[in-house]
C-alpha cells in the first residue's frame, strides 16, 4: 500500500488492442486472433472515454505520462495528453490539430478523418463493416492530394 500523500501519476497501456489494460471492447475475435495484441491502431474516441472516465476524481492522480511504444499509437498518446492537458476540449479538436501539425494545413481535415475512421474500421466483424472501404478510399485520396507532402 502506498503512505498517504504521495501523488500517483497514471501510466496507461495504450499500446496493445488486446489483452491490454484497456483492451478494445468492440474488437472483433477476427480481428484479435489475426493482429493479436500490436496492431495499428488509432482509437481516439475509446481513449479519449476512457481519459474523461479515470479523471472523474475517483482516484487521486496527478496527470498522464502516456507512453507509446511507436508511431502506431502515437495518436493515442497525443489524446490522452490532450484530454488530461485540456479536458475542456473535444477530441475532434484534439485530432485535428495533431493532423494539422504532422499533415499540413492542406491535408488536415482528410487525415484527422482518416484517424477516425481507422477506429471504425475495428468495430464489428470486418466481413460486415462497411467503413473499411471508406477509410481506404480516403487513404488513397489523402495519398493523393499529398504526394508532394507525404
Amino acid at each position: 500500500m502506498i503512505p498517504e500523500g504521495f501523488p500517483i501519476r497514471q501510466y496507461p497501456d495504450i499500446c496493445h488492442i488486446a489483452g491490454a489494460q484497456f483492451a478494445l471492447n468492440f474488437l472483433s475475435h477476427v480481428w484479435a486472433f489475426t493482429h493479436q495484441r500490436q496492431a495499428v491502431a488509432p482509437s481516439p474516441e475509446f481513449m479519449d472515454s476512457i481519459v474523461r472516465q479515470r479523471a472523474n476524481g475517483s482516484t487521486p492522480t496527478i496527470g498522464v505520462g502516456a507512453y507509446s511504444e511507436g508511431v502506431g499509437d502515437d495518436w493515442n498518446k497525443a489524446v490522452w495528453s490532450g484530454v488530461a492537458f485540456q479536458p475542456y476540449r473535444s477530441v475532434k479538436n484534439i485530432v485535428a490539430d495533431y493532423a494539422r501539425y504532422f499533415f499540413g494545413a492542406d491535408l488536415a481535415e482528410s487525415a484527422a478523418g482518416l484517424i477516425f475512421g481507422l477506429e471504425q474500421n475495428w468495430i464489428g466483424d470486418p466481413a460486415n463493416n462497411t467503413q473499411i472501404n471508406k477509410t481506404f478510399a480516403l487513404a488513397q485520396k489523402l495519398e493523393k492530394d499529398g504526394k508532394d507532402v507525404l
